[in-house]
């Protein structure tokens, strides 16, 4: 009789199936994915607004100081 409420016990325990939902789990992933997606592009267009900003100031502060070293080195 041991012998049966083992074997019955083992076929149940190996024998079930989890019942986790693969749709939950697969949107939650999905939802994960979607934000660090969303995450970095942001991050790469503020980025780049913020480098195109600072490479113009640059530019600028770079014609600022040519133009009076030019009229010095300009001058008859």
């Amino acid at each position: 009789m041991n012998k049966l409420v083992t074997i019955i016990v083992a076929l149940m325990l190996t024998g079930t199936v989890a019942l986790a939902d693969d749709n939950m789990i697969t949107s939650k992933i999905n939802d994960v994915s979607n934000n660090v997606k969303t995450f970095v592009i942001n991050e790469k267009d503020k980025t780049i607004r913020y480098q195109k900003k600072s490479w113009e100031e640059a530019r600028l502060q770079l014609a600022g100081l040519f133009q009076p070293l030019s009229n010095l080195f300009n001058r008859n």
